[in-house]
């Protein structure tokens, strides 16, 4: 029975439960094949072509998982790097893919760097942004990043992209050819997607935050940020609301040390929008050349981690090398604090490292690792694959689950390509081809996978951007943020995975959406993929259609004094439900 009710320290529980259930948390190693030429991805290959500037042609190698076509399959656009045209492989639901760029117009040969996937004008279709410098074989030049608008099929079921970047503001990003990430995050909680694109060279052009203005269209507000007396060298942006106050915060990772947290202070007093750097305060002050990134509860406490990938130098002064920021909550002035606990968790060494992702390998329930990289010249280190023990350590089981491989990874992804509900990996190689692993592991936990629906709330992010999420079961609670799902130069899937253990029936999956409204669903069975909705503050019966009717089942209620009219969840039905009601009714979106 599916029932919804609406409601207005490294690990200390893994220190509780001692040694023996730490142990039992990491299991054995899961089993992972390589799966690339059955799959079709054969011709998934990033070769950089001339015209990358100076040292971006080594680092430059993305991909983006989004679900373009609307079937619940998780569908890839890979970018070749001007050395032939971009692929976008459609999910055929049998286990394979089929590259239908030309079809859809998005088999260009950029030269790209980093991707990322979003509904930026709210039709219901995820569009596609590229940083890129330029079309080979053109010279590179500023003013030729794209944004691809998913038109959804036509009257004969063709589906299409168009580059609308030059008329939505966001071709022109930086002052110089050297963009590289690029996120989406609704900031400003308006229900729009917002985007941010950082530049790893030198130059006060880079590093520019968009507002999505509602009509197609963004505007630079860049001069919101805090002031910085040099550049920023960005490699991997997010949003994420990190101190709990509602706003997302903008983390950006960054090399050679100008990382940086920026707090979201939210609407000011003249409607204006402010950010607060509180990098050193926070604790963010021990990485050395930040790269890729990836935010998770790693610890089981609630609270999100931030996990960035790094060159692993012990004999520079700091040492370097990976960095697990495990949050440790607000201290009492409200400030998110971390504590950097990478050596100690045995993450610190990946070699050069670039893509990571954060997973649950097995369906333990605990949130594993994977990180890659390489550069040219430098000692080899094979891919990690870090599984999570359960007492804030990780064991790396790269060898034994097949995933070892020693190369030039740069992106690294996860999704769950074939919908048996074991998550893979995909690696983008700098200069070879992708390598799809497709998670076979023998007699996993069981699972949830969580999607959102929020076409009927004009005050939420498209797919549900923004919302967290509590899953109780088998006695244990486990957190999860739906963010943008950016890592280095790419994004992985946005579903929501949840390993469960052996655990027989989900106790509750507790949704915060980002508007700060709440709702629980109890009993939920384990082994699907729910869409759960989210529907208009005032959409009093619930069926997705918010009209006169939903009015007058609210007065009825209200006046019965039925329970169901506790509008603002304080436990009875008053006149103060009566005017949250009317405040929501008149403005959907008031805080």
């Amino acid at each position: 029975m599916l029932c919804v009710m609406s409601c207005g320290v490294m690990l200390l529980a893994g220190a509780l439960l001692g040694p023996v259930a730490a142990v039992a948390a990491a299991g054995p190693a899961p089993v992972f094949r390589l799966v690339t030429h059955e799959a079709g991805l054969s011709n998934a290959t990033f070769i950089p072509n001339a015209g990358y500037p100076g040292e971006n042609a080594f680092m430059a190698g993305g991909v983006a998982v989004g679900d373009f076509n609307n079937d619940g399959l998780p569908d890839l656009f890979v970018p070749a790097g001007g050395s032939g045209p971009d692929k976008l492989y459609i999910n055929q639901g049998d286990g394979t893919f089929v590259d239908e760029a030309p079809l859809w117009g998005v088999n260009r040969w950029t030269r790209a760097a980093g991707v990322a996937v979003g509904d930026f004008n709210n039709s219901g279709y995820l569009d596609i942004f590229v940083v890129n410098y330029g079309d080979f074989p053109f010279p590179p030049a500023v003013g030729r990043c794209i944004l691809y608008e998913n038109q959804g099929p036509d009257e004969h079921g063709r589906w299409r992209f168009v580059d609308v970047a030059a008329q939505a503001g966001v071709h022109h990003v930086f002052g110089v050819v050297g963009g590289m990430g690029a996120a989406f995050g609704d900031f400003d909680l308006d229900g729009r997607l917002d985007l941010f694109v950082s530049t790893w060279i030198a130059h006060p052009g880079g590093n520019r935050l968009f507002r999505n203005n509602g009509d197609g269209t963004f505007a630079n507000v860049s001069q919101i940020l805090p002031p910085e007396p040099s550049p920023l060298r960005g490699f991997t942006p997010n949003f994420a609301d990190i101190d709990g106050d509602g706003w997302p915060d903008l983390l950006l990772t960054n090399d050679f040390r100008t990382s940086r947290l920026y707090r979201n202070q939210g609407t000011q007093p003249d409607g204006s929008f402010a950010f607060e750097n509180i990098t050193q305060a926070a604790g963010i002050s021990h990485d050395c050349f930040g790269m890729g990134s990836v935010l998770a509860d790693l610890d089981g406490d609630g609270v999100l981690d931030w996990f960035m990938s790094d060159i692993y130098r012990p004999m520079s002064n700091p040492p370097c090398g990976n960095t697990l920021y495990r949050g440790l909550g607000n201290d009492p002035d409200g400030l998110p604090r971390f504590d950097n606990t990478a050596a100690q968790a045995g993450v610190l060494d990946s070699g050069w490292a670039w893509g990571v992702t954060a997973f649950d390998a097995n369906n333990n329930g605990w949130t594993d690792l994977a990180v890659t990289g390489g550069w040219p010249a430098w000692p080899s280190t094979p891919t990690r694959l870090y599984m999570n023990r359960g007492d804030g350590t990780f064991a790396d089981r790269a060898a034994q689950a097949g995933v070892a491989w020693v190369g030039q990874g740069r992106g690294l992804v996860h999704l769950d390509y074939d919908a048996d509900g074991r998550v893979d990996l995909l690696i983008v190689s700098n200069g070879g081809q992708a390598r799809l692993y497709r998670n076979e592991t023998p007699n996993p936990g069981r699972f949830l996978r969580i999607d959102f629906d929020t076409d009927a709330h004009p005050c939420l992010a498209p797919r549900g951007v923004g919302t967290r999420v509590r899953v109780t079961a088998g006695g244990r609670t486990q957190t999860q943020l739906l963010d943008s799902r950016t890592t280095y130069l790419s994004q992985s899937e946005q579903t929501l995975h949840f390993g469960l253990g052996d655990a027989e029936i989900i106790d509750s999956v507790e949704i915060r959406w980002a508007d700060g409204s709440t709702e629980t669903l109890f009993d939920v069975q384990p082994d699907q993929r729910i869409v759960v909705p989210a529907f208009h503050p005032a959409d009093f019966d619930r069926n997705g259609r918010f009209d006169f009717f939903d009015i007058a089942a609210f007065l009825r209620a209200f006046l019965a004094g039925d329970p169901a009219a506790d509008f603002n969840g304080d436990g009875t039905v008053s006149m103060d439900d009566l005017f949250a009601f009317v405040q929501r009714f008149l403005d959907p979106c008031a805080r």
